[in-house]
């Protein structure tokens, strides 16, 4: 019993914030199990109770936007060190307009500062982004997928 207590406290704490479970969950347990390492704990924390986080004192934290609601999240966790992750759950970037309005909403420019990591869609998406983005570090911008629709794809091959 004492070996398990310490094996927990010795591994990394990852937070995953849950957004709509309806839709996302299952893209969110199939990205844990692409990542599941022995040296790592999840937390999925949901997206309305997202100050759990502070109680949760993880190691990486992965946002599901970076919207203005969290500016002041994202601020905090970086100051206390703790790596942040962006992986956009709602995605649907397919026109320039969207684009320039996702920058804007998601206030991308100053939270990139913040940012380890935005996990993008697509390519395509990552090209747009960047034609905006003047100040921003392109090599954040990750082409990833999505996990729900990875998790679909696979399912259905």
């Amino acid at each position: 019993m004492i070996y398990n207590y310490y094996s927990y406290k010795m591994k990394k704490k990852v937070c995953i914030v849950v957004d709509h479970p309806d839709r996302d969950l299952d893209g969110i347990l199939y990205l844990i199990n692409i990542l599941k390492q022995d040296n790592f704990t999840y937390f999925l924390v949901p997206f309305y109770n997202f100050r759990e986080i502070y109680l949760i004192k993880p190691h990486v934290v992965i946002l599901n936007h970076s919207r203005w609601i969290y500016s002041n999240l994202i601020k905090i966790l970086h100051s206390l060190g703790i790596t942040i992750l962006v992986q956009d759950t709602e995605g649907g970037m397919v026109t320039t307009h969207l684009i320039k309005e996702y920058i804007s909403y998601n206030d991308l420019e100053n939270n990139l500062k913040y940012i380890k990591a935005y996990l993008i869609w697509s390519k395509k998406i990552k090209i747009e982004l960047t034609k905006y983005l003047k100040n921003a570090n392109p090599s954040k911008l990750i082409v990833h997928g999505n996990p729900r629709f990875n998790l679909m794809k696979e399912l259905r091959s």
